[in-house]
């Protein structure tokens, strides 16, 4: 062949490729059109037979399938799931990077911070609970082993559970979680548990020189707050600090095994922090080398998204 007919014979593989290409490329085009448009359709079905789940946020979820052992009540500035057994599950973080089991939690409140969450261990299958009912195990379960040292010096077991949520595996972290004052301030002996939130959040220092814990700072975990656990008890009876009424008249975060700290320090002994006691009742134990169990607890922003679950053990809420 000439040089001439080489030339041409080029040209026309060239025009051909393009067109080729040309011809895939609109076809591919058409593709992904139909298929938004079969996508669409279905959407509209969807919407029409009341299948369809827009996005919402989580907290909308919360008051749709309570349970029959719970309840979704409004208490001062926020809402608080109620009773012995709401399906208040939520599935956050995993064990680790090799293995995705999921890690879960229970929902404390919905406040105008976000969402309290309260840890209870790795998932189980069906309708177990986790195994390690709620507790971790650090290198020592006391609160300091300084005497009189509170939350805000800081406190040792502060350090440590900063160094268990920086292992917590969640993907995105800090995506979801929204750092908070924990509210550390002292409680004395008051007449009456619903006077706890006053003092917990106090600003000031108390007269007499009494220690009231009170912290600016704010952080990615902590502990419960005396007055969570009031306001997640259905026992109305529930109103002064030494009633075992308080758990065991129904009371999700109340746990017959063990005691475990609370993140508020007791007023009026400058070595005593508040407990939740296996009774069911508060308590004042010692802090020196006094050891207790723990029960971490962070807080979710507010605008997370929910993704799937009903909250109950076996199908618990999942975000996006």
């Amino acid at each position: 062949m000439n040089q001439k007919g080489i030339v041409i014979s080029s040209l026309v593989y060239a025009l051909l490729t393009f067109f080729l290409l040309l011809l895939a490329g609109l076809l591919t085009i058409l593709w992904y059109r139909q298929n938004a448009i079969n996508n669409l359709g279905t959407d509209a079905n969807n919407i029409y037979n009341n299948t369809y789940t827009p996005e919402v946020l989580l907290t909308t979820r919360f008051p749709l399938d309570v349970g029959t052992e719970g309840t979704y009540e409004s208490k001062g500035d926020s809402h608080y799931f109620v009773g012995a057994n709401p399906n208040n599950w939520v599935a956050f973080g995993m064990v680790s990077s090799t293995n995705n089991t999921p890690i879960l939690w229970r929902v404390i409140k919905n406040g105008p911070e976000g969402i309290k969450i309260i840890y209870e261990g790795p998932q189980n299958a069906g309708e177990t609970p986790p195994t390690p009912n709620g507790k971790i195990t650090l290198t020592n379960n006391y609160w300091d082993s300084v005497s009189s040292n509170k939350w805000n010096r800081p406190a040792y077991l502060n350090t440590a559970l900063a160094t268990w949520y920086n292992n917590l595996y969640v993907y995105l972290k800090s995506n979801y979680i929204q750092p908070i004052n924990w509210c550390v301030g002292g409680i004395g002996l008051v007449d009456s548990v619903s006077d706890f939130p006053s003092y917990e959040c106090i600003s000031r220092a108390l007269s007499s020189g009494k220690y009231d814990g009170f912290t600016t700072n704010q952080t990615a975990i902590g502990l419960i707050n005396p007055s969570d656990y009031v306001n997640a008890s259905a026992a109305a009876s529930c109103t002064t600090y030494d009633q075992t009424i308080c758990g065991t008249g129904g009371n999700y975060l109340y746990k017959s095994a063990y005691s475990y700290w609370t993140m508020n320090a007791f007023s009026d002994n400058s070595s005593d922090i508040w407990t939740i006691d296996s009774s069911g009742a508060f308590n004042q134990i010692v802090a020196t080398n006094t050891a207790t169990n723990i029960r971490p607890v962070i807080n979710l922003g507010p605008d997370v998204v929910w993704a799937s679950g009903n909250g109950s053990l076996s199908n618990p809420y999942k975000m996006r």
